[in-house]
């Protein structure tokens, strides 16, 4: 997009800071998104509590 407007100068920090910024959201969301949703909030929650060994979850048979 900024090859369209050659005139047009961004500083190289601003645009670092968008591509970070852009990076981070375009990571995160996906995450949230399924964390959100009560379907898979169950599935999740037994899989973290099975990963760090916590007795207070019942162990599926």
């Amino acid at each position: 997009m900024v090859q369209q407007f050659p005139e047009v100068v961004i500083d190289p920090y601003v645009l670092s800071y968008i591509h970070l910024l852009g990076g981070t959201i375009y990571t995160v969301d996906p995450i949230v998104h399924i964390l959100v949703r009560k379907t898979n909030r169950k599935r999740l929650v037994e899989l973290f509590c099975r990963a760090c060994n916590r007795k207070n979850v019942p162990e599926q048979h």
